[in-house]
């Protein structure tokens, strides 16, 4: 059972919304709800670490969010950015033709 705390909620969200996207993980053979309370933890610990060593709330929040997104944060493109990417690419090149760039 997943923790009910932000950033056990965050997490969970991020990796129904992307999870099956990123690089690297194995989404399909992971136990979410260990994976997730376990870096939600880890993250919550650093936040109160650095709380008590003088940092300020968002410089703990940054290096919270950090420790629960490390190694989640590559995706793989999704279809409609592929799109958009390929547009972009022969818009450029139509443009470089245009104006005899190259």
């Amino acid at each position: 059972m997943i923790e009910l705390n932000y950033y056990a909620l965050y997490l969970k969200k991020y990796l129904q919304e992307d999870g099956s996207r990123i690089i690297g993980l194995n989404y399909d053979k992971i136990d979410e709800d260990d994976f997730v309370n376990n870096r939600a933890e880890d993250a919550a610990t650093v936040y109160e670490s650095e709380r008590r060593n003088g940092a300020s709330a968002y410089q703990a929040q940054e290096l919270a969010m950090a420790v629960l997104l490390e190694g989640l944060t590559d995706l793989k493109p999704t279809r409609e950015e592929l799109e958009i990417e390929e547009k972009y690419q022969l818009e450029m090149a139509e443009e470089a033709n245009a104006c005899n760039c190259f």
